[in-house]
């Protein structure tokens, strides 16, 4: 089989979702037991055309789909009566064997980590990051540069001799996970990002 392009692997991952994002659908289902909704995929969508706009290479697009499209393959559900008897049903899954063997024979997954891996142990690290960490801290990052990141909340004054810093960079992906770490002393800086994406 041949590699496949980034835009060849969005175009069977649109088809195989069912949501277009050049269509703006304003009604939604949402699921509340935890099964993923047009909306999640929506949302997804927005996050790989966000990181398009960001890296021209298509690294961390395809990153990005590779994590989505696997949670999407665990989360769809059909009987086996309706794999053996609906013939769109076998298209579907062909479709869907096609895109992942093309985001599992593509090289993305390996740069991004190992680049990451580079970064931290220049400032003498342990990189214990998964694929999707590594690819919100950079979204993350990349949001605060391009999108004019602003000062909040501003302390002046001068500091102590007992002033330190920490090099801690701390991602959360709720807001009730930190209230248990507000425990650092008022003389550290750290950075802490908060995620809203899936």
């Amino acid at each position: 089989m041949s590699k496949l392009s980034l835009k060849e692997m969005i175009a069977l991952w649109v088809k195989i979702t069912g949501v277009d994002p050049t269509e703006d659908n304003r009604s939604y289902s949402i699921y509340l037991d935890g099964r993923l909704s047009d909306y999640d995929v929506k949302m997804m969508n927005e996050r790989i055309k966000e990181s398009l706009a960001y890296d021209s290479t298509g690294l961390f697009a395809e990153c990005y789909l590779k994590v989505y499209f696997e949670k999407f393959l665990k989360n769809k559900k059909m009987s086996l009566f309706e794999l053996i008897t609906n013939e769109e049903t076998e298209e579907l899954v062909n479709d869907m064997k096609v895109l992942y063997c093309a985001l599992v024979n593509n090289d993305a997954e390996k740069q991004v980590l190992d680049e990451a891996k580079k970064a931290m142990e220049f400032y003498n690290l342990l990189f214990e990051l998964d694929l999707f960490s590594v690819i919100e801290l950079r979204t993350s990052a990349l949001n605060c540069i391009n999108k004019k990141l602003r000062t909040m909340q501003f302390s002046s004054g001068v500091a102590g001799d007992d002033f330190k810093m920490t090099r801690n960079i701390i991602m959360y992906k709720d807001l009730m996970l930190i209230v248990p770490h507000i425990h650092l002393d008022m003389t550290d800086i750290a950075i802490w990002l908060m995620s809203n994406v899936l």
